[in-house]
C-alpha cells in the first residue's frame, strides 16, 4: 500500500468509528427519556391558567409538578418512561381531575380536565 491509500484507509475508518460511536449515543437517550405535554382545562373546555400539574411515574412514584402557562398549557421533558398519573389543581376549582396514561413513550399530548 502507498501513503495516500493508508491515509484514505484510516481516515474512513477514523469516520466509521466516530459515526458508529455518535449513533450509539442518539439511540440510547431516544429510550431512556420521554416528554409529556397538554393542556388543563375546566369542565367547559377552558383553559385553566397557572394551575399546579403533578405527574407521578405510577410504577416508581418518581413525581415531577409545575405549573401551567397563561393559555394552561404545559410540557415537561426527560421523564422516565413509564406508565403516568397527571393531576391538575387550580384554587379556581373545587376538584382537581386526572388521567393515567397507559406508557409514557417518546413524546405524548395530554388534555386533564377539572371540575
Amino acid at each position: 500500500m502507498n501513503a495516500i491509500s493508508l491515509k484514505s484507509l484510516v481516515w474512513k475508518l477514523s469516520l466509521l468509528v466516530l459515526v458508529t460511536a455518535l449513533s450509539g449515543l442518539t439511540a440510547r437517550a431516544q429510550l431512556s427519556t420521554a416528554t409529556l405535554f397538554g393542556t388543563i382545562t375546566d369542565s367547559t373546555g377552558a383553559a385553566i391558567p397557572h394551575a399546579i400539574v403533578t405527574l407521578v411515574q405510577t410504577d416508581t412514584n418518581f413525581t415531577r409538578s409545575s405549573t401551567t402557562k397563561d393559555d394552561g398549557s404545559y410540557r415537561e421533558e426527560f421523564l422516565p418512561i413509564g406508565p403516568y398519573k397527571v393531576t391538575g389543581r387550580s384554587s379556581r376549582l373545587q376538584d382537581a381531575g386526572a388521567y393515567r396514561n397507559r406508557a409514557l413513550g417518546h413524546a405524548e399530548r395530554g388534555t386533564c380536565t377539572c371540575a
